[in-house]
């Protein structure tokens, strides 16, 4: 499967059940990219500010309760993986001026209060809604659209954090206990005598 119908069954998926083994296997695919570098991970898509932003934001949509968040999770490098490796040129100067967006309010979104960051990231996603009704009246939904990267910019930063939090290992044992074979087998178990 190539990156741009990897990203289109994953639009598809966003609004309708797709294959879970597929977007499984390619999420696990873009965290062994993370996972095969010894050292930290290197960015090649975003500057240290923008990584900022993508942490903040990634944590404000799964913040750390009783299990870990967003950021315990490293969903920000997963962004930059994923803006690396499976976004054209196009859609990830479209991204990037979504975070660079964030500041062009109130001043630096980093420098923000939390409930200010917050309050931001709810208009952000009211514009992303009003797009998906746009698309919606326009007699086309919103999983026609060739990529999940097509979408704006909310929308695009929540599907990447939900994506990255749940394929990766913290998601994925801490959060939804997923255990590759579940049960147990007891190979030497008695055989009981049934009676009729």
């Amino acid at each position: 499967m190539d990156r741009r119908q990897a990203l289109r069954a994953l639009g598809a998926a966003a609004f309708a059940q797709l294959s879970t083994r597929e977007l499984f296997a390619i999420g696990q695919q873009a965290h062994a990219a993370l996972d095969a570098s010894v050292h930290r991970h290197s960015f090649k898509s975003l500057d240290p500010h923008e990584n900022d932003l993508v942490v903040i934001v990634s944590e404000l949509i799964i913040p750390e309760t009783d299990t870990p968040g967003a950021k315990a999770a490293l969903v920000n490098e997963f962004v930059d993986v994923m803006l690396t490796e499976w976004f054209t040129e196009d859609e990830r100067r479209r991204f990037k001026s979504g975070l660079a967006r964030l500041d062009g309010g109130t001043g630096p979104f980093v420098d923000l209060s939390s409930e200010e960051q917050i309050r931001t990231l709810e208009e952000l996603e009211q514009e992303a809604l009003a797009f998906e009704k746009e698309l919606e009246s326009g007699g086309g939904a919103v999983a026609d659209t060739s990529s999940p990267a097509d979408q704006p910019f909310f929308a695009v930063m929540k599907w990447l954090t939900l994506y990255g939090y749940y394929t990766s290992r913290v998601g994925m044992e801490q959060e939804l206990h997923y255990e590759v074979f579940p049960g147990s087998y007891d190979g030497c178990a008695p055989v009981r005598k049934f009676e009729v």
